[in-house]
Protein backbone atom coordinates (compact mmCIF):
# COMPACT_ATOMS: atom_id res chain seq x y z
CA UNK A 1 0.00 0.00 0.00
CA UNK A 2 2.82 2.76 1.03
CA UNK A 3 4.38 1.76 -3.03
CA UNK A 4 1.23 2.69 -4.04
CA UNK A 5 0.73 5.46 -2.06
CA UNK A 6 4.05 6.92 -3.32
CA UNK A 7 2.84 6.44 -7.02
CA UNK A 8 -0.14 8.88 -5.95
CA UNK A 9 2.30 11.07 -4.05
CA UNK A 10 4.58 11.33 -7.53
CA UNK A 11 1.75 12.44 -9.76
CA UNK A 12 0.19 14.78 -6.72
CA UNK A 13 3.21 16.59 -6.91
CA UNK A 14 2.97 17.01 -10.51
CA UNK A 15 0.22 18.43 -10.88
CA UNK A 16 0.45 20.55 -7.87
CA UNK A 17 3.73 21.56 -10.06
CA UNK A 18 1.38 22.57 -13.29
CA UNK A 19 -0.67 24.49 -11.13
CA UNK A 20 2.47 27.08 -10.81
CA UNK A 21 2.57 27.00 -14.80
CA UNK A 22 -1.02 27.63 -15.84
CA UNK A 23 -2.29 31.38 -15.65
CA UNK A 24 -5.70 32.07 -16.69
CA UNK A 25 -6.42 29.34 -18.46
CA UNK A 26 -9.86 28.02 -16.38
CA UNK A 27 -10.03 24.87 -18.51
CA UNK A 28 -6.66 23.35 -17.57
CA UNK A 29 -6.92 24.58 -13.78
CA UNK A 30 -10.10 22.84 -13.40
CA UNK A 31 -8.85 19.75 -14.80
CA UNK A 32 -5.56 19.56 -12.73
CA UNK A 33 -8.06 20.29 -10.19
CA UNK A 34 -10.51 17.77 -10.89
CA UNK A 35 -7.20 15.03 -11.70
CA UNK A 36 -6.07 15.65 -7.96
CA UNK A 37 -9.48 15.16 -6.45
CA UNK A 38 -9.41 11.52 -8.16
CA UNK A 39 -6.03 10.84 -6.62
CA UNK A 40 -7.19 11.76 -3.30
CA UNK A 41 -10.38 9.50 -3.65
CA UNK A 42 -7.41 6.64 -4.80
CA UNK A 43 -5.86 7.69 -1.31
CA UNK A 44 -8.80 7.43 0.48
CA UNK A 45 -8.48 10.68 2.01
CA UNK A 46 -11.95 12.17 0.89
CA UNK A 47 -11.91 15.38 2.67
CA UNK A 48 -9.12 17.06 -0.06
CA UNK A 49 -11.01 15.06 -2.69
CA UNK A 50 -14.05 16.90 -1.85
CA UNK A 51 -11.97 20.59 -1.36
CA UNK A 52 -10.49 20.15 -5.14
CA UNK A 53 -13.66 19.10 -6.43
CA UNK A 54 -15.60 21.95 -4.93
CA UNK A 55 -12.71 24.48 -6.70
CA UNK A 56 -13.43 23.18 -10.02
CA UNK A 57 -16.97 22.90 -9.26
CA UNK A 58 -16.33 26.54 -8.73
CA UNK A 59 -14.46 27.10 -11.91
CA UNK A 60 -16.85 25.46 -13.74
CA UNK A 61 -20.08 27.60 -12.79
CA UNK A 62 -17.93 30.33 -13.42
CA UNK A 63 -17.38 29.80 -16.91
CA UNK A 64 -19.96 27.38 -17.96
CA UNK A 65 -23.64 27.91 -18.94
CA UNK A 66 -25.88 26.31 -15.72
CA UNK A 67 -27.37 23.22 -17.59
CA UNK A 68 -24.38 21.87 -18.95
CA UNK A 69 -23.00 18.24 -18.52
CA UNK A 70 -19.26 18.95 -17.41
CA UNK A 71 -21.24 20.50 -14.58
CA UNK A 72 -23.57 17.67 -14.07
CA UNK A 73 -20.14 15.31 -13.68
CA UNK A 74 -18.49 17.57 -11.77
CA UNK A 75 -22.08 17.21 -8.88
CA UNK A 76 -21.94 13.55 -9.73
CA UNK A 77 -18.30 12.90 -8.65
CA UNK A 78 -18.96 14.96 -5.44
CA UNK A 79 -21.72 13.16 -4.69
CA UNK A 80 -19.77 10.04 -5.00
CA UNK A 81 -16.68 11.74 -2.46
CA UNK A 82 -19.93 12.39 -0.04
CA UNK A 83 -21.26 8.91 -0.42
CA UNK A 84 -17.97 7.31 0.17
CA UNK A 85 -17.86 9.51 3.43
CA UNK A 86 -21.35 8.03 4.74
CA UNK A 87 -22.91 11.61 4.49
CA UNK A 88 -25.69 10.66 2.70
CA UNK A 89 -27.85 14.05 2.66
CA UNK A 90 -25.32 15.88 0.55
CA UNK A 91 -24.20 12.62 -2.15
CA UNK A 92 -28.28 12.75 -2.48
CA UNK A 93 -28.33 16.48 -3.59
CA UNK A 94 -25.30 16.53 -5.37
CA UNK A 95 -26.89 13.79 -7.15
CA UNK A 96 -30.03 15.08 -7.79
CA UNK A 97 -28.17 18.21 -9.36
CA UNK A 98 -26.76 15.77 -11.67
CA UNK A 99 -29.86 13.96 -12.58
CA UNK A 100 -31.61 17.17 -13.26
CA UNK A 101 -29.12 18.77 -15.62
CA UNK A 102 -28.46 15.47 -17.30
CA UNK A 103 -32.33 15.33 -18.08
CA UNK A 104 -32.22 19.02 -20.00
CA UNK A 105 -28.82 18.61 -21.33
CA UNK A 106 -28.62 15.01 -22.27
CA UNK A 107 -31.11 12.09 -24.10
CA UNK A 108 -32.64 9.89 -22.37
CA UNK A 109 -30.34 6.79 -24.03
CA UNK A 110 -27.31 8.68 -22.21
CA UNK A 111 -25.65 6.53 -19.61
CA UNK A 112 -24.72 9.40 -17.59
CA UNK A 113 -28.44 9.81 -16.79
CA UNK A 114 -28.74 6.28 -15.92
CA UNK A 115 -25.70 6.53 -13.72
CA UNK A 116 -27.12 9.34 -11.42
CA UNK A 117 -30.41 7.62 -11.30
CA UNK A 118 -28.78 4.38 -10.47
CA UNK A 119 -26.77 6.84 -7.18
CA UNK A 120 -30.04 8.00 -6.18
CA UNK A 121 -31.36 4.50 -5.88
CA UNK A 122 -28.04 3.39 -3.84
CA UNK A 123 -28.07 6.15 -1.53
CA UNK A 124 -32.09 5.74 -0.53
CA UNK A 125 -30.97 2.24 0.45
CA UNK A 126 -27.98 3.44 2.29
CA UNK A 127 -30.17 5.98 4.28
CA UNK A 128 -32.37 2.94 5.16
CA UNK A 129 -35.48 4.13 3.26
CA UNK A 130 -35.77 1.07 0.75
CA UNK A 131 -39.49 1.65 -0.61
CA UNK A 132 -38.04 5.34 -1.66
CA UNK A 133 -35.07 2.87 -3.31
CA UNK A 134 -37.54 0.20 -5.01
CA UNK A 135 -39.63 2.99 -6.21
CA UNK A 136 -37.11 5.45 -7.79
CA UNK A 137 -35.19 2.95 -9.73
CA UNK A 138 -38.22 0.91 -10.81
CA UNK A 139 -39.30 4.01 -12.44
CA UNK A 140 -35.88 4.68 -13.52
CA UNK A 141 -35.59 1.30 -15.36
CA UNK A 142 -39.16 1.94 -17.50
CA UNK A 143 -37.96 5.51 -17.91
CA UNK A 144 -34.71 5.64 -19.66
CA UNK A 145 -33.67 4.64 -22.66
CA UNK A 146 -30.63 2.46 -22.26
CA UNK A 147 -30.93 -0.98 -24.17
CA UNK A 148 -32.27 -3.97 -22.29
CA UNK A 149 -28.84 -5.16 -21.45
CA UNK A 150 -27.01 -2.08 -20.30
CA UNK A 151 -24.43 -2.60 -17.37
CA UNK A 152 -26.54 0.06 -15.58
CA UNK A 153 -29.82 -2.46 -15.47
CA UNK A 154 -27.74 -5.17 -14.17
CA UNK A 155 -26.75 -2.24 -11.41
CA UNK A 156 -30.20 -1.17 -11.16
CA UNK A 157 -31.65 -4.65 -10.95
CA UNK A 158 -29.25 -5.59 -8.09
CA UNK A 159 -30.07 -2.18 -6.00
CA UNK A 160 -33.39 -3.49 -5.90
CA UNK A 161 -32.93 -7.02 -4.94
CA UNK A 162 -30.02 -5.31 -2.14
CA UNK A 163 -33.31 -3.23 -1.46
CA UNK A 164 -35.70 -6.27 -0.55
CA UNK A 165 -33.11 -8.29 0.79
CA UNK A 166 -32.77 -5.81 3.17
CA UNK A 167 -36.65 -5.74 3.88
CA UNK A 168 -36.29 -9.71 3.71
CA UNK A 169 -38.01 -10.03 0.91
CA UNK A 170 -36.35 -12.81 -0.62
CA UNK A 171 -38.36 -13.82 -3.54
CA UNK A 172 -38.31 -10.78 -5.21
CA UNK A 173 -34.73 -10.12 -4.20
CA UNK A 174 -33.59 -13.27 -5.97
CA UNK A 175 -35.84 -11.90 -9.02
CA UNK A 176 -33.33 -9.10 -8.85
CA UNK A 177 -30.29 -10.97 -8.31
CA UNK A 178 -31.11 -13.08 -11.27
CA UNK A 179 -31.76 -10.16 -13.61
CA UNK A 180 -28.94 -8.62 -12.88
CA UNK A 181 -26.82 -11.91 -13.47
CA UNK A 182 -28.51 -12.53 -16.71
CA UNK A 183 -27.73 -8.87 -17.96
CA UNK A 184 -23.79 -9.03 -16.98
CA UNK A 185 -23.48 -12.04 -18.17
CA UNK A 186 -24.19 -10.08 -21.58
CA UNK A 187 -22.59 -6.77 -20.57
CA UNK A 188 -19.43 -7.90 -18.58
CA UNK A 189 -16.51 -9.52 -18.66
CA UNK A 190 -16.81 -12.79 -16.58
CA UNK A 191 -14.58 -11.72 -13.70
CA UNK A 192 -16.33 -8.28 -12.94
CA UNK A 193 -16.72 -7.52 -9.36
CA UNK A 194 -20.15 -6.59 -10.17
CA UNK A 195 -20.82 -10.22 -10.86
CA UNK A 196 -18.99 -11.59 -7.80
CA UNK A 197 -21.15 -9.29 -6.05
CA UNK A 198 -24.29 -11.01 -7.14
CA UNK A 199 -22.96 -13.91 -6.72
CA UNK A 200 -22.44 -13.15 -2.89
CA UNK A 201 -25.62 -11.37 -2.51
CA UNK A 202 -27.39 -14.64 -4.31
CA UNK A 203 -25.55 -16.50 -1.38
CA UNK A 204 -26.93 -14.56 1.48
CA UNK A 205 -30.17 -15.42 0.50
CA UNK A 206 -29.83 -19.07 0.34
CA UNK A 207 -28.43 -18.76 3.84
CA UNK A 208 -30.53 -16.30 5.17
CA UNK A 209 -33.80 -17.17 3.94
CA UNK A 210 -33.44 -21.57 3.10
CA UNK A 211 -30.58 -22.49 5.28
CA UNK A 212 -29.49 -24.06 2.07
CA UNK A 213 -25.97 -23.98 2.81
CA UNK A 214 -24.85 -26.05 -0.23
CA UNK A 215 -26.39 -23.68 -2.64
CA UNK A 216 -25.10 -20.75 -0.52
CA UNK A 217 -21.60 -22.33 -0.59
CA UNK A 218 -21.61 -22.60 -4.05
CA UNK A 219 -22.61 -18.75 -4.77
CA UNK A 220 -20.13 -17.69 -1.84
CA UNK A 221 -17.13 -19.87 -3.96
CA UNK A 222 -17.81 -18.00 -7.51
CA UNK A 223 -17.46 -14.62 -5.96
CA UNK A 224 -13.82 -15.27 -4.19
CA UNK A 225 -13.10 -17.32 -7.69
CA UNK A 226 -13.36 -13.91 -9.22
CA UNK A 227 -11.65 -11.83 -6.66
CA UNK A 228 -8.74 -14.03 -7.21
CA UNK A 229 -8.85 -13.79 -10.59
CA UNK A 230 -8.86 -9.79 -10.55
CA UNK A 231 -5.82 -10.37 -7.96
CA UNK A 232 -4.02 -12.15 -10.57
CA UNK A 233 -4.98 -9.31 -13.16
CA UNK A 234 -3.29 -7.10 -10.61
CA UNK A 235 -0.15 -8.82 -10.35
CA UNK A 236 0.59 -9.03 -13.66
CA UNK A 237 0.10 -5.45 -13.87
CA UNK A 238 1.60 -4.07 -11.34
CA UNK A 239 4.93 -2.48 -13.01
CA UNK A 240 1.57 -0.52 -15.41
CA UNK A 241 0.46 2.50 -13.64
CA UNK A 242 -2.21 3.05 -15.99
CA UNK A 243 -3.49 -0.36 -14.70
CA UNK A 244 -2.59 -0.22 -11.46
CA UNK A 245 -4.76 3.16 -10.67
CA UNK A 246 -7.67 1.64 -13.23
CA UNK A 247 -7.63 -1.41 -11.12
CA UNK A 248 -7.36 0.39 -7.78
CA UNK A 249 -10.34 2.89 -8.55
CA UNK A 250 -12.51 -0.18 -9.31
CA UNK A 251 -11.32 -2.11 -6.42
CA UNK A 252 -11.79 1.41 -4.01
CA UNK A 253 -15.30 1.65 -5.85
CA UNK A 254 -16.42 -1.99 -5.93
CA UNK A 255 -15.08 -3.00 -2.52
CA UNK A 256 -16.31 0.09 -0.43
CA UNK A 257 -20.15 -0.46 -1.80
CA UNK A 258 -20.19 -3.94 -1.07
CA UNK A 259 -16.98 -5.55 1.08
CA UNK A 260 -17.20 -9.34 0.15
CA UNK A 261 -13.26 -9.61 0.21
CA UNK A 262 -13.12 -10.59 3.50
CA UNK A 263 -16.77 -11.48 4.43
CA UNK A 264 -16.69 -13.84 1.68
CA UNK A 265 -14.17 -15.84 3.63
CA UNK A 266 -16.33 -15.45 6.70
CA UNK A 267 -19.30 -16.36 4.91
CA UNK A 268 -17.53 -19.58 3.46
CA UNK A 269 -16.90 -20.54 7.03
CA UNK A 270 -19.77 -19.71 8.58
CA UNK A 271 -20.95 -22.47 6.02
CA UNK A 272 -19.43 -24.81 6.87
CA UNK A 273 -19.55 -24.69 10.30
CA UNK A 274 -23.37 -24.71 10.57
CA UNK A 275 -23.27 -27.83 7.89
CA UNK A 276 -21.36 -29.66 10.24
CA UNK A 277 -23.70 -28.90 12.91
Amino acid sequence: MLKYNAKYDEALNFFEKALDHIFNNHIDITNVFSNIAVLYCYKCEYQLALEYSEKALTLEQDTLPKIHPQLASTHLKIGGIHHQMSNYDPALRSYQIADETYRIALSPDHPSLAIAQANIGMIYIDKGDFKSAIEITRKSLTTLGISENHPIRGIMHSNIGLAYLRCCDYTLAMENFEKALQIQFVSLPPDHLNIATTYNNIAAIYFESEENYERALENYERALEIQLTIGLIYAANENNTEALIDYNKALSTSISDHPFSSRTHLNIGDVYRKTDN
